[in-house]
């Protein structure tokens, strides 16, 4: 390849080329002959031409990246101890802080959620953890197998004999056969779970456990797109691109509908919204809004009574028309 064809490929890519001292040099001639190329300038620290190892008239080549490990974020979660705590006193703090609500809806809702949020936090004693997010193929059985091979690594160190080793080195291979075929397992198995774009989501949030939506910012290289119809164009430009021959020219997308699907009210009476609550499982986790369903079967009676619920959407699908019922919700929307 000729150094002016080797220039025009690494400047349409926009890479740079770093190295600047001849990397073989000899009596009679000085050449060039190791590249180093990057398209981020910033992650490389130094760059340096050593000295030739041994006999050889070749240089080595010294370079220090500045190159951070990704550490995913732990999460935390609130654990309610609910055996400690003191539903009466938050029943008389709801009973005073929800009284005479009667303004809009959405407005009533965020008065009500922090509201129960609040007392909450006051009346129930409660402790931060650290929320597990285990590979799906680490089963009950692996973990066990895990924890006896980390125990036996443990007890050989301190006796340090042939016995412990050998029983160490048999606990090892064991854990290692139960994970291979754990995974194995759980990929051979994926093809039957995979039956909706949604199961295929799920699955790929629990192997990769990135659990982050659509970035704020997307780029295609020349142009940069924050707003969600510039990043839906994008992406079908993308698509285009591969299912298109190039020569046709695909069309743009629609303006965005902005006309959102009616749903006439629901009433029910105060028995209703209470007959919903007490019927509600404790033993799940909370919605979004953070209100747990032993809160809202504990204190039924005050702030609920004579309200009257209005249909809610699913959450991240405001303009798709499709609506929950009212025993779906960990907490339901009530309009005073």
């Amino acid at each position: 390849m000729r150094s002016v064809d080797l220039i025009g490929i690494t400047s349409s890519l926009g890479l740079t080329q770093l190295v600047t001292e001849p990397t073989r040099v000899s009596s009679t001639s000085a050449t060039l002959i190791d590249h180093l190329y990057t398209s981020s300038r910033s992650l490389v620290h130094s760059v340096r031409v050593g000295t030739p190892l041994g006999s050889s008239d070749h240089c080595s080549l010294h370079t220090i990246l500045t190159l951070a490990a990704p550490r995913h974020k732990q999460l935390r979660r609130n654990m309610w101890l609910y055996k400690w705590a003191n539903f009466t006193g938050m029943n008389e703090f709801l009973e005073d802080t929800l009284k005479g609500l009667c303004d809009a809806t959405l407005a009533v809702w965020e008065k009500f959620r922090s509201s129960v949020c609040a007392a909450m936090k006051q009346f129930i004693p409660h402790k931060a953890v650290n929320c597990r997010r285990d590979l799906p193929w680490l089963t009950t059985k692996v973990k066990r197998l895990m924890r006896s091979r980390d125990g036996a690594c443990q007890s050989a160190k301190r006796v340090n004999s042939a016995e412990a080793w050998s029983s160490f080195r048999s606990l090892r291979n064991k854990a290692v056969a139960a994970l291979r075929k754990a995974k194995s397992e759980f990929y051979s198995n994926l093809s039957k779970q995979l039956k909706t774009l949604k199961d295929f989501w799920s699955s790929y949030r629990s192997i990769t456990r990135e659990y982050h939506r659509v970035p704020h910012e997307m780029s295609n290289g020349s142009h940069t797109a924050t707003s969600t119809l510039g990043k839906a164009t994008l992406l079908n430009d993308q698509f285009a691109s591969h299912f298109t021959p190039a020569a046709s020219v695909h069309p743009s997308l629609p303006p965005p509908h902005r006309s959102r699907p009616t749903l006439s009210s629901l009433c029910c009476t105060s028995g209703d919204v209470l007959g919903v609550l007490r019927s509600m499982r404790p033993k799940v986790a909370s919605g979004p809004d953070g209100i747990s369903s032993p809160v809202l079967r504990a204190c039924p009676a005050p702030p609920w009574q004579g309200c009257s619920t209005s249909p809610c959407p699913q959450a991240g699908f405001l303009m798709s028309g499709s609506y929950r019922t009212l025993h779906q919700y960990t907490s339901p929307v009530i309009m005073v």
